[in-house]
């Protein structure tokens, strides 16, 4: 899952319960595709904060987001349209360099656990090898 979050500003401070809700529209950048149009945004009701939960992101996959922070054009904020890219990759990095790493000798399988859980992050692999430590292929 990835957040999106936009703080909306007028005349320079925060200002969220907007007339017309602010929505996001998200492409996949190797098609263009739209893989969420006009979806609307979740008012955090503070500090102008408003998020997007994406929840159907494909590892390996970069994606582009357009917000329009006041679709009703009425100019109730200071900035109408908001960008940017993102690619999940960089979650399941950082979720893997925080794992609880666990080699099962019985199996021979490496489990990478999600931080304080039995949740593998990816699917486990059979370790195979003379020294695990310097010597190790990843059977696929």
């Amino acid at each position: 899952m990835s957040e999106i979050a936009v703080h909306l500003l007028k005349s320079g401070a925060p200002i969220n319960a907007l007339v017309g809700v602010p929505t996001i529209t998200i492409y996949r950048l190797d098609t263009g595709a739209a893989v969420v149009t006009a979806a609307v945004l979740t008012d955090r009701t503070a500090a102008g904060l408003y998020t997007y939960d994406f929840t159907i992101a494909i590892d390996g996959i970069n994606y582009s987001f357009l917000i329009d922070a006041d679709p009703t054009a009425i100019n109730q904020v200071d900035t109408r349209y908001w960008h940017g890219t993102f690619n999940t990759d960089d979650l399941l990095t950082r979720e893997l360099a925080e794992a609880d790493q666990f080699f099962d000798e019985s199996t021979g399988l490496l489990h990478f656990y999600r931080k304080g859980t039995t949740v593998d992050l990816i699917t486990a692999k059979t370790v195979t090898g003379s020294n695990v430590g310097n010597d190790t292929t990843i059977a696929q």
